[in-house]
This record gives structure tokens, sequence and C-alpha cells, in this order.
């Protein structure tokens, strides 16, 4: 009300200029977190040198059971 307050000014009423969805910034939607590739590709890397470590270990160890029995 501007009868209350003296030697106010109307303020005139703003309208957009142009498109009003202009304004509106774009909400993004949400995805779901990519999967990392690299973990994965880490993980099989480093089972199969498990794998043949444990093979070379045994292999190493049958081998000197061998070469005593023979002795």
């Amino acid at each position: 009300d501007t009868g209350l307050i003296p030697y106010a000014q109307a303020i005139p009423s703003q309208s957009p200029a142009g498109d009003e969805s202009a304004w509106q910034l774009p909400i993004p939607t949400p995805s779901a977190p990519p999967v990392n590739s690299l973990n994965l590709i880490g993980f099989i890397i480093f089972g199969i040198s498990v794998l043949i470590l444990v093979g070379a270990f045994i292999s190493v160890r049958e081998l000197r059971k061998k070469r005593n029995c023979e002795r």
C-alpha cells in the first residue's frame, strides 16, 4: 500500500523481455556413476599374476622334491 509511505512513487510492473523460459536454468538429470574399467582391468591383471606366482612356487617346490628323491 503506497498510501502509507509519503512521497512514494508507484513502481511499474515489469515483464520479462522475450521468452520467460530463457531465464530458467536447465535442471541436470542425475546419471549413474561411470564404471571405472581401469579398476576392473587392474584387478584381473592382479589375479592372473597371483595365479602365475602360485603356480611357479608349486612347480619349483615339486622340482626340488624330485631332485632330493633322486639323490
